[in-house]
């Protein structure tokens, strides 16, 4: 799913300048988020649900079907539910907002284009992050806020958007002192739901530790693990679980052409090994900003797909940059990238639009046998 305006003319012209200005009025260095763990990037009031095949067939408009809409900087990467076949996400109104804010569930059809808005029962307040839980087919969602001493952790049903606590953590004294410290913003879910997993620092104000931070939901115990990438590169730019194991895929940046991502499998005790180098993918960045967005990758059975930046020369530096799909079949460790094309995105830079999710339905993954 890729962020759109109202119109892609617009985008081509405007987009990139847009983009700067918000990461400038935010104050923020995205490349730093996202090794902390924390929401994504950000998504405009107008979205466009885009099917990814090798040439985009077809754009579909998000049908608002609901009073309260989503608008405004929605900062998360959207989870995709390969069975459902459908993104969703969940947040609160942020005008006047309180621990009492009512939540709201919503859905994303991409092949027609419809969304649904559900208010969540059993839960309220600001939602830290939320994490799809393929096992049991529910999202995983945590609360509190930034000053909160403890976090409420859920799981919501996606059908009835009813909410079930499944824990309390408290948060510890210190980043320095505590795993625990951001463990509501969750990277995944461990396969038998029983504890939430966070990639990034453990002291992310001091950018040390590189790890991941294992919390247990009903518990609150934390432990923390060092990890480093398979090339002492930097530490990797996603996470996802494979569906019923505790073992992880994620994009890290090689030594070969300009850091280049390599999709590598790991898992907290055991050393990553490269499934497959891909000769030019990147996150998307600006000589002025530096790291700009955002990418995105997600599994379903063997099938493992990224979406990320392939560069391209240009009269300005990224100009021609273009969205890319990276697909892995984990039964053969082979890999294939194609540039979005078609329906003007081979003529739209990837840093004029920023990514808000990627999904291949249970249906239509296709790769080999265990």
């Amino acid at each position: 799913m890729l962020q759109g305006s109202e119109e892609l003319g617009r985008l081509e012209r405007e987009g990139a300048a847009i983009a700067g200005t918000r990461e400038r009025a935010r104050g923020e260095r995205r490349s730093r988020e996202a090794k902390v763990g924390y929401p994504r990037h950000a998504v405009g009031t107008e979205q466009d649900v885009v099917r990814l095949e090798v040439e985009v067939e077809e754009v579909v408009r998000v049908e608002r079907r609901h009073a309260s809409g989503y608008a405004g900087e929605q900062t998360r990467v959207f989870p995709f539910d390969s069975a459902r076949a459908q993104f969703y996400f969940l947040d609160i109104e942020q005008q006047n907002s309180s621990p009492a804010s009512a939540i709201t569930l919503y859905g994303i059809n991409p092949r027609t284009g419809m969304s649904t808005a559900s208010t969540v029962k059993g839960a309220t307040g600001f939602v830290m992050s939320f994490v799809y839980h393929a096992e049991s087919g529910k999202m995983f969602m945590a609360t509190g806020s930034r000053s909160s001493t403890s976090f409420a952790f859920f799981t919501v049903n996606l059908e009835t958007a009813e909410a079930t606590k499944v824990g309390t953590v408290p948060r510890g004294s210190s980043e320095s002192a505590s795993a625990a410290f951001y463990a509501p913003y969750m990277s995944e879910v461990s396969a038998d739901g029983a504890s939430v997993l966070r990639l990034g620092y453990q002291e992310v104000t001091q950018a040390k530790g590189p790890g991941l931070g294992t919390t247990s939901i009903a518990g609150g115990t934390a432990t923390w693990v060092e990890v480093q990438s398979p090339r002492g590169e930097e530490l990797y730019y996603s996470m996802v679980r494979r569906a019923g194991k505790d073992s992880f895929l994620s994009l890290a940046p090689s030594t070969s052409l300009n850091h280049t991502f390599a999709v590598v499998e790991w898992t907290a005790t055991t050393a990553a090994k490269v499934v497959a180098d891909v000769p030019d993918a990147h996150p998307p960045q600006t000589g002025a900003t530096g790291i700009l967005g955002y990418v995105a990758d997600m599994t379903v059975g063997q099938l493992y797909v990224a979406l990320v930046v392939k560069k391209e020369p240009g009269v300005l530096p990224g100009l021609n940059d273009k969205w890319e799909v990276v697909t892995v079949d984990l039964g053969t460790n082979t890999a294939t990238a194609s540039a979005l094309n078609g329906r003007n995105w081979d003529r739209l830079g990837a840093e004029t639009v920023s990514i808000s999710g990627v999904g291949v339905a249970a249906s239509d993954a296709v790769a080999s046998s265990e």
